[in-house]
């Protein structure tokens, strides 16, 4: 992804543990502090996420 310091020769499998960490471990970590995303909110955080995560496998 052109801007963002993501190399696309970087590992798949390193930038998808990367992805979950955004998509699932935000919302734990929100979650131990009380806070909880409406599922709307959710969802867009998790497009947002994927989108991310598809860009950085793009050849540049």
């Amino acid at each position: 992804m052109r801007g963002a310091g993501i190399d696309s020769r970087d590992d798949p499998e390193i930038l998808a543990e990367h992805v979950l960490g955004m998509v699932a471990g935000m919302p734990a970590r929100l979650a131990s502090f009380g806070i909880q995303r409406d599922p709307a909110t959710q969802e867009r955080h998790t497009q947002v996420a994927v989108r991310l995560f598809l860009r950085s496998l793009r050849p540049d």
